[in-house]
């Protein structure tokens, strides 16, 4: 960090430093650095800023423990079996990152989304008072806390869909293919 401080002049100036801070400095306001206060930092700069969209799309990643390579680890012979996995709700037209929730892999991403969708929906945008956003994703977080609006495709189990509403979830999703809202990133 001091490195890039020190090689950065531009952001220098906006933080509006006169020297760089020693690296002691700079780990002591890290170690201080909790997530409540990212989460109000990140709340702060999206009003601030204005953010509102009309598309939030959600996506999850997994970040591996170790700073082995893949190729490394299977040479081993090992496999990893736990990571930590981060899941973001993203303003499609702002490309910011609106929301975030981290959890322990592997596993369903749907236990993310009810907190996603709450603490993405200040960003989305309302008309007459009413949200008029939708929110995209993956099957990945297909769960008990998907919305009828929501465009997200069904898990197949079973290879069929029974249920009128999954019918009729995965009959919005194709049409928001067609559409070009839902598909490749």
């Amino acid at each position: 960090m001091k490195d890039w401080l020190l090689a950065s002049y531009q952001v220098r100036e906006v933080l509006e430093l006169q020297k760089v801070p020693d690296h002691a400095t700079l780990w002591r306001t890290f170690d201080r650095l909790t997530l409540s206060r990212i989460r109000r930092m990140l709340r702060e700069l999206l009003n601030l800023l204005g953010v509102k969209g009309n598309i939030i799309s959600v996506e999850s990643t997994g970040f591996r423990l170790s700073q082995a390579s893949a190729y490394y680890v299977t040479r081993k012979g090992k496999t990893y079996r736990e990571w930590i996995k981060g899941a973001y709700a993203v303003g499609a037209s702002s490309q910011m990152i609106l929301a975030f929730r981290q959890g322990k892999g592997p596993g369903s991403d749907a236990r993310f989304l009810k907190g996603l969708k709450r603490d993405a929906a200040p960003y989305g945008e309302k008309e007459n008072g009413r949200p008029c956003w939708f929110l995209v994703g993956d099957a990945g977080f297909d769960g008990a806390d998907v919305d009828e609006e929501d465009i997200i495709p069904p898990i197949r189990r079973w290879g069929n869909l029974v249920s009128p509403e999954r019918i009729a979830r995965k009959e919005r999703v194709d049409a928001a293919r067609l559409d070009g809202i839902y598909g490749q990133r």
